[in-house]
C-alpha cells in the first residue's frame, strides 16, 4: 500500500508539473498528499525557497512509526527528504534531512474533510480551507481536500492540496495581466472575507 500511495501521489504531481512547464508558467501546487486513519501520510512538495530544485518528499508510516533523532526517539515520526527527490521516479535519494511527529488526523483540514457528509463537484467530503500555517514551511496557505473512499463507500483518509496563499496571489496577478488589466480576481474566505487579490 506503501509504494501504491507513493507512486499514485509522485505522478499526480509529476502530471501536473509538465503540464505548467508546457504552459511556461509555475506549479502553483506546492504539496499534494495522502493522508490515512491509521496516521499513514505520503507527501510530495516543493520547498518555496528552491522552486527550481527536485520535490521534497515526506512520509509517516503510522501511528506507532518510531525513529531517532540525535538518540531521541520520536513516536508517530514523519520523516522528510528535502529537495531529494529523482526528477524521473520520485523516489527519496539519501537520508532523511529532518524528523518530526506528526498526524494528520488531527489537523484542522483532516477533521473538516472527513466531517464534511456533502458531494461538492462529484467529490464527497471536498473542502477550501481557511488560510492557515502550514506545518512544514510555515508560511501562510490554502489547502484543498476531498475524502478517500473504498468501493463501499467506507472512509479510509484524505487527499490533498496545498497552495502557499503568495502563489495564489501570483497566480491571480497573472491572470489579470493576461486579460490586460481588465480583469480583477480574488479570493474570498468562508465568511465572504477577501483573503486574495490579483491587485495590490
Amino acid at each position: 500500500m506503501f509504494v501504491y500511495s507513493q507512486c499514485c501521489t509522485y505522478v499526480c504531481f509529476f502530471v501536473i508539473d509538465r503540464y505548467y512547464v508546457g504552459k511556461k508558467s509555475a506549479n502553483p501546487i506546492d504539496a499534494l498528499y495522502a493522508a490515512f486513519e491509521n496516521a499513514k501520510i505520503v507527501m510530495y512538495l516543493r520547498m518555496p525557497a528552491y522552486p527550481k530544485r527536485p520535490l521534497s518528499f515526506a512520509y509517516s508510516r503510522d501511528e506507532n512509526y518510531t525513529c531517532y533523532q540525535d538518540n531521541t526517539p520520536i513516536t508517530g515520526c514523519f520523516v522528510q527528504w528535502d529537495n531529494a527527490t529523482n526528477p524521473i521516479t520520485g523516489a527519496h535519494e539519501g537520508g532523511p534531512t529532518q524528523a518530526t511527529s506528526f498526524d494528520s488526523r488531527v489537523r484542522p483540514w483532516y477533521k473538516a474533510s472527513k466531517k464534511n457528509t456533502e458531494v461538492t463537484g462529484g467529490a464527497l467530503g471536498a473542502i477550501w480551507s481557511d488560510p492557515y500555517l502550514f506545518i512544514q514551511t510555515g508560511t501562510l496557505g490554502l489547502t484543498a481536500d476531498r475524502q478517500l473512499v473504498t468501493k463501499d463507500g467506507d472512509f479510509v483518509g484524505v487527499a490533498g492540496i496545498d497552495f502557499e496563499l503568495s502563489t495564489v496571489e501570483n497566480l491571480l496577478r497573472d491572470t489579470t495581466a493576461a486579460s490586460g488589466g481588465t480583469l480583477t480576481v480574488f479570493v474570498v474566505d468562508s465568511a465572504g472575507k477577501m483573503i486574495s487579490s490579483s491587485v495590490q
